[in-house]
């Protein structure tokens, strides 16, 4: 899959195969619906009262981000996941939410360990609609990796790039 032209990961429900991807609305949507940095997306199904709950509010979310229109909710995705495919469900929504962020750093973490407060979604889009010209749609559905990716070909392009040591470091606030 190319950082640039990111292709939905499927995942297979019951008898239905669906495409998933963390936008960066998907991603503003997860901080404002459980008031968390998304640093701290692993404790939705760590360390809280009802993991699955959470694991099928966000699962619900990245598979509806990716149709046309909503194609399933939450309850349905509660009856899928069981004692059985709950582990490797949760591993699925881990890997795709990680294949969405930057690459790693030059000193070998990832942005995920870097990041620290809440992503500025407002400034993402900024950069994406004001600086690098595309539609407010259009920067709302890409992944917070391709959108840095552009960016820095951006920065590059007006001699502005300095190469990133931490994710903070990579969207400018």
């Amino acid at each position: 899959m190319s950082d640039i032209n990111p292709q939905a990961s499927k995942i297979k429900l019951g008898e239905n195969e669906y495409g998933v991807i963390f936008t960066i609305k998907a991603i503003d949507d997860i901080q404002e619906h459980f008031n968390i940095s998304i640093s701290d997306f692993s404790e939705l199904f760590v360390n809280s009262e009802d993991p699955k709950a959470n694991l099928c509010y966000v699962l619900a979310l990245i598979i509806n981000e990716t149709a046309e229109s909503q194609i399933i909710d939450e309850k349905i995705i509660d009856e899928l996941i069981n004692e059985e495919n709950a582990m490797s469900t949760a591993k699925f929504v881990f890997a795709a939410f990680s294949s969405s962020l930057p690459e790693s750093n030059s000193d070998g973490t990832s942005g995920e360990e870097q990041l620290t407060d809440k992503v500025n979604v407002a400034r993402l889009l900024f950069i994406g609609k004001t600086l690098l010209g595309y539609s407010e749609s259009e920067a709302w559905s890409m992944t917070p990796r391709k959108l840095i990716l552009l960016y820095q070909e951006y920065q590059k392009e007006h001699g502005q790039y300095e190469k990133s040591e931490t994710l903070d470091d990579i969207i400018p606030f």
